[in-house]
């Protein structure tokens, strides 16, 4: 063996690990500017980027958040069964050209389109809360809020306020949030 020989050898680890770490990259990140990101550090900087990559660039998602998740899918499907709700019966609703978007969107989120949904698009964010506000002070059975970021302040408080009425007449309330998104608000009164 001479120095050429551990060089070459040096060499086919590095293209195969390299390659196989592409991979792993490009399978696990959903977001790709952060897959190209990482790709790019780690043929930059091979030995420190696989190092990084390989302490904080997978997420970790832990046994208690993979419960919480399921818990919520659970719930999800419970009420879609019980209100008959199938949400992606709509697709023939949708010209053509929409339908691969569709698709994806009700792949990802369980949701897609339905007979006699309307859509709008609120411009302002005293539109949004006005809206949001009638619907929940008008449902009847169940409301199922969803989002990333619940800050218990301003026009929040008024919509907490109206699903308070909406539980305390019979509604069946959920709101899905984010822990960390909405940090403020679980340690809020």
């Amino acid at each position: 063996w001479s120095w050429g020989s551990f060089a070459g050898l040096g060499l086919l680890l590095h293209i195969i690990l390299m390659v196989i770490m592409t991979l792993r990259v490009v399978s696990v990140q959903r977001n790709i500017g952060v897959a190209i990101a990482w790709i790019a550090v780690l043929y930059t900087l091979p030995v420190f980027g696989f190092i990084a990559y390989i302490l904080v660039g997978e997420p970790m998602i832990g046994r208690r958040y993979r419960q919480r998740v399921d818990q919520a899918s659970l719930l999800m499907n419970d009420i879609a069964a019980r209100e008959r709700m199938v949400f992606d019966q709509g697709q023939d609703l949708l010209p053509i050209n929409y339908r691969g978007v569709s698709r994806i969107g009700t792949r990802w989120t369980g949701f897609g389109v339905y007979a006699g949904h309307r859509m709008q698009l609120l411009t302002s964010s005293r539109a949004f809360f006005n809206h949001l506000i009638s619907d929940i002070d008008n449902a009847k059975r169940t409301i199922l809020i969803e989002f990333y970021i619940i800050y218990p302040k301003g026009q929040v408080l008024e919509v907490l306020k109206s699903l308070a009425a909406a539980a305390k007449r019979g509604v069946e309330c959920h709101i899905l949030i984010d822990s960390v998104g909405s940090f403020s608000f679980f340690n809020s009164s």
